[in-house]
């Protein structure tokens, strides 16, 4: 996004166990030097990738670069989460168990299932005063329990859009993006 570019590239790192950046200096930009390019590349966004057929999300790796771009400068990183993150060393499987409600059992189901969120977020973004909002907008199971971590120990905030659908809930989504 150097404002040098007449256009946006993208680069793809396929290592999602210890994700890198290829070019560390040339992704976070002065906005005023670079708008060209940021918004078109919030134009193209939407179009890039709206045949993919992949269900899969490396949510943590892509976690875990976007806290490296930032961690010389801090700053609020939004995290927009459609489904279960199942790629990459971190990932969360679904727990949902409906056997379990109103047992002893039920009470795991309220923890998180891994402490990778929580860690990250005190070991990594706090350190590097990094705030994480998470936008999650699941159509289906969403483990909250196990990602809110993230925000809890950043000093940010969870956004929950159970059954998300565009058409019912993009407006709302919009509004407590502008806030």
């Amino acid at each position: 996004l150097k404002s040098s570019l007449s256009e946006p590239q993208m680069l793809c790192v396929s290592d999602l166990d210890e994700p890198f950046l290829p070019l560390p200096s040339e992704l976070v930009v002065n906005l005023s030097e670079s708008r060209h390019l940021v918004e078109g590349l919030l134009d193209k966004l939407p179009s890039m990738f709206q045949g993919s057929v992949n269900p899969d999300a490396a949510m943590f790796p892509a976690l875990q670069a976007a806290s490296a771009m930032m961690q010389h400068v801090g700053g609020k990183l939004l995290v927009f989460q459609a489904v279960l993150p199942t790629l990459g060393r971190q990932t969360v499987r679904p727990r949902e168990d409906t056997k379990a409600i109103g047992t002893d059992q039920e009470s795991k189901l309220l923890n998180p299932a891994s402490d990778a969120f929580k860690s990250h977020a005190l070991e990594v973004c706090s350190k590097s005063q990094i705030s994480v909002d998470v936008f999650c907008c699941c159509e289906h199971y969403a483990d909250l329990a196990t990602i809110s971590p993230l925000c809890k120990y950043t000093n940010g905030q969870l956004w929950y859009f159970p059954n998300f659908e565009a058409s019912r809930d993009g407006d709302t989504l919009q509004s407590d993006l502008t806030r």
